[in-house]
């Protein structure tokens, strides 16, 4: 439960003071101007809700003490607005029952102060649910100074100048004009498990094992291999050393991350994943396949792209991280994990017609990639409501971490996960083409998976969420009595 709620009645807990009240009409104007927008492109079409969601707002920016500086960022804006619109939805309910239209508010307001971030009156309590300040700015760019391999980063940033990265960067329509600023680190570190080290292990050669233990190629094979064993002990000594200096529980690392450390975005590497990426004539085991070195290459696509012109907001893994790990995994050639992600746009899909996926390269060639022109495109194709949930939508990954950030949680709560998000659409999807043209649509799709495998298997991986239940449901009614699947389930 959050300790601060939207409006409750005065009794439980008054309305926001302004700490500027003088400045309250200039965020009225922007938020007016924000609106216009959104009718102008036909995301709002009724003068009478344009009002109505104008309201709303207006009292958010009141009672939250919201400046005027938040609606310079437009995609925030847009957000506001689908905010606002909500609110205003909510306003206009007639649901009496004081439990739900509280939990409701402490909905809307934990979304709020993770929306404006450091632009609002609860800065600290934004600040708060990050856990900020446990550990000084100081202090983490003196532990990844430590531990940066600067040879290998140098290479690295100088592999990239040089083209290793050029075709996501013209997907992203990122130039030398228009790049945002990051750095690359290589770090000597390396998970408890030796993940991040797959394929790095030398292979016995063919027919050593029948050789005597004193043969030159036994020892030969020994000495590589314990010298590989020592190099593996040491990353990962060093990374539970940068793990402790940076007060994190744990001994694993991702392959490769983003971290920002007082406005500067780092796009960091484990050293094996970074020698894997560079160094292509060097022996690797002898399961290491041309996809696993494509596989490395687009970890490094993948976190490249978080780097430029991202679609999470305040650039914080919290509202917009399901949409900017789409994104991502998308220009980087979908070789990796958010399984969850990529099924539940698939599934609202089959409901609406419409996926993100759809307008990441709806562009002309050479346009930069544009995070306010992607959400206003979201809205115009599933309205403010949809363009909400899109941006609430968490990878399950980022919930259970531990460390997961308060509100965040407390938000993903309320909405019930992927699995509410998708009942949502559902009931939603009932509204507009109704149950016989959702059943129209899954049929259809499950027809062509049916084609390829077994449609329960494939329903079921990676988690069973709401429309992919209801879609099995359909398929086990209606699914022929001589159906053999052809990748044999």
């Amino acid at each position: 439960m959050s300790e601060i709620q939207l409006q409750t009645s005065p009794q439980e807990n008054a309305p926001f003071s302004p700490v500027n009240p003088e400045a309250i009409p200039i965020q009225h104007e922007l938020l007016n101007t924000a609106l216009g927008k959104l009718v102008e492109v036909g995301v709002i079409t009724d003068p009478e809700r344009r009002a109505k969601i104008q309201d709303a707002g207006q009292e958010m920016i009141d009672d939250f003490g919201i400046t005027d500086k938040f609606f310079e960022d437009e995609s925030k804006s847009i957000i506001f607005a689908a905010l606002a619109s909500d609110y205003a939805d909510l306003k206009d309910s007639k649901v009496e029952n004081v439990g739900v239209i509280t939990a409701h508010k402490e909905f809307l307001a934990d979304t709020l102060v993770l929306l404006a971030g450091k632009e609002s009156a609860y800065a600290d309590v934004y600040g708060g649910s990050k856990g900020e300040d446990d550990i000084s700015s100081e202090r983490m760019l003196a532990t990844y100074d430590k531990f940066t391999n600067k040879v290998v980063s140098s290479e690295m940033t100088a592999a990239i100048a040089n083209g290793l990265l050029d075709d996501v960067k013209k997907n992203l329509g990122i130039t030398a004009d228009n790049e945002d600023q990051y750095e690359v680190r290589v770090l000597n570190v390396l998970s408890e498990d030796g993940g991040e080290a797959y394929g790095m292990s030398p292979t016995p050669p063919d027919g050593l094992y029948d050789l005597k233990y004193d043969d030159p190629k036994v020892k030969e094979f020994d000495q590589d291999d314990e010298a590989y064993k020592d190099y593996e002990e040491g990353l990962i000594k060093n990374g539970k050393d940068f793990n402790k200096s940076m007060g994190r529980e744990g001994d694993s690392f991702a392959p490769a991350w983003i971290t920002t450390i007082d406005g500067r975005t780092i796009l960091c590497l484990s050293l094996t994943t970074a020698e894997k990426i560079l160094y292509k004539d060097e022996a690797r085991s002898s399961y290491f396949t041309e996809d696993d070195r494509a596989r490395d290459l687009a970890l490094l696509k993948h976190e490249y792209t978080h780097t430029q012109k991202g679609v999470s907001v305040n650039g914080e893994p919290y509202l917009g991280i399901g949409l900017e790990e789409l994104r991502a995994e998308h220009f980087s050639g979908d070789k990796h994990g958010y399984a969850d992600v990529k099924r539940h746009f698939k599934f609202v899909s089959k409901l609406s017609g419409f996926s993100p996926k759809d307008i990441f390269d709806d562009r002309a060639e050479g346009e930069v990639f544009d995070p306010a022109n992607f959400y206003t495109k979201i809205a115009q194709q599933e309205g403010l409501d949809g363009l909400l949930d899109a941006v609430l939508l968490n990878p399950s990954n980022y919930i259970k971490d531990e460390g997961s950030n308060k509100l965040q949680k407390s938000i993903n709560d309320y909405v019930g996960g992927i699995d509410g998000l998708q009942e949502k659409a559902w009931d939603k999807a009932v509204k507009t083409i109704g149950i016989e043209g959702i059943e129209a649509n899954l049929r259809e799709f499950t027809k062509l998976i049916a084609e390829k495998m077994d449609p329960e298997s494939f329903y079921k991986y990676g988690g069973f969420p709401y429309i992919a239940r209801k879609a099995l449901e359909l398929w086990d009614k209606e699914k022929p009595s001589d159906y053999v699947s052809p990748s044999g389930f």
